[in-house]
């Protein structure tokens, strides 16, 4: 009967609102943690860089890497981080 294909139709609808709210909360979870993850990863690949540059004494190369990003990525493939 009208009265329940409306129900139907409408509790549908809700369904599909509230799938929608659930994935853009999930998305918006899944960012946050890809962003923590990938700040993990940057520390700790520049304490290797950092280690690496202690270890060969070239501390105004890592004064330097600190603010200047193009010189840093030039070490990052020197010491293959």
């Amino acid at each position: 009967d009208t009265a329940t294909t409306e129900i139907y139709t409408l509790s549908l609808h809700a369904l599909f609102r509230s799938e929608k709210r659930g994935e853009a909360k999930g998305e918006i979870r899944g960012k946050k943690i890809g962003e923590k993850i990938g700040i993990k990863k940057g520390e700790k690949r520049f304490a290797s860089l950092t280690a690496a540059l202690m270890d060969s004494e070239r501390l105004e190369d890592l004064g330097r890497a600190v603010s200047d990003e193009t010189f840093r990525d030039s070490l990052y493939r020197e010491f293959a981080l």
